[in-house]
C-alpha cells in the first residue's frame, strides 16, 4: 500500500512540474509473471497509474508462448480501469547461462527474441526494451558461473554476436516503423490452423515482412498447410 501511495504521488508531482512529460508507470511484475496480477491490479486500483501515459511491465519468461498470457494480464487490467494508454515493457529478456530456470541458449534464444517482439507488437504493445546489450565481463562469468545476471546480453563479453543479436537486428530492420496488416491473412481450418502464429508488417513503400511459426500444444503431431 505504501509503495502504491509513493508511485501515485511521484507521478502526480512529475505531471505538476512538467505537464507535457511522458510518464511510464512503475512496473509491478516479476520473473515468470508470478506477481503480475495482484501487483498491476493494486497500482490501478490505488490510482497510481491515472497520471501516467503508459502502464508498464517487466517480463522474464521461460517460454515465448507465455508472453500472450502476461501481455493480456497487463492489457486486461488497463481495460478494466479504463486506462487509455498503450502498454510498455521496459525490461524483457532471457539469459543464456547461470542457474535461472528461464535461461535459453543459441537458436532457442534467437527464436525467443523474434517471438517476444512479434507477439507484443501484434497485441499493440508500443515499446519493448530488451535487457540487455552486452554480457558482463568474462571474469565475472567465470568467477560466478551460476549467476545468470552476468549472461543477459545480446553480445558476449568480447563483443561477438550471439544468435539472439542477429535475430534482434533482423526484426529491427524489417518489422519496425511498420503497420501491422493481418487483414491480409486468411487463416482457416481446425485446431492446427489456430495454432499457426502469423503477423504481417508493411511499410509505406509496400515492403512487407511475414513472421510465422507453428506452435502446436494440444496436438504436437498436428500440421498446418500454408499457401503464399
Amino acid at each position: 500500500d505504501e509503495f502504491c501511495v509513493l508511485a501515485r504521488r511521484t507521478a502526480a508531482l512529475i505531471r505538476e512540474l512538467d505537464p507535457s512529460s511522458s510518464i511510464l508507470g512503475t512496473p509491478m511484475t516479476g520473473p515468470l509473471g508470478v506477481v503480475t496480477p495482484g501487483g498491476i491490479e493494486a497500482l490501478h486500483a490505488s490510482g497510481a497509474l491515472k497520471q501516467v501515459d503508459h502502464p508498464n511491465g517487466h517480463l522474464y519468461l521461460t517460454d515465448p508462448r507465455h508472453y500472450y498470457y502476461e501481455f493480456y494480464k497487463l492489457l486486461g487490467a488497463a481495460r478494466r480501469y479504463h486506462h487509455p494508454g498503450s502498454i510498455c515493457i521496459t525490461e524483457m529478456g532471457s539469459p543464456d547461462g547461470g542457474a535461472y530456470p528461464w535461461r535459453s541458449e543459441g537458436d532457442l534464444l534467437a527464436s525467443h527474441a523474434i517471438k517476444a517482439y512479434t507477439i507484443g507488437t501484434s497485441l499493440g504493445v508500443s515499446m519493448m526494451n530488451w535487457y540487455c546489450l552486452q554480457d558482463d565481463s568474462l571474469e565475472e562469468q567465470t568467477g560466478h558461473p551460476l549467476n545468470s545476471e552476468h549472461f543477459f546480453g545480446l553480445l558476449r563479453p568480447d563483443n561477438s554476436w550471439k544468435p539472439s543479436a542477429h535475430a534482434y537486428r533482423l526484426f529491427s530492420r524489417h518489422c519496425t516503423q511498420c503497420e501491422i496488416r493481418n487483414d491480409l491473412l486468411d487463416v482457416s481450418g481446425g485446431l492446427a490452423a489456430r495454432q499457426l502464429r502469423a503477423t504481417v508488417y508493411r511499410r509505406e513503400n509496400g515492403e512487407s515482412t511475414l513472421v510465422m511459426w507453428f506452435e502446436p500444444m494440444l496436438r504436437p503431431w498436428g500440421r498446418a498447410h500454408v499457401k503464399l
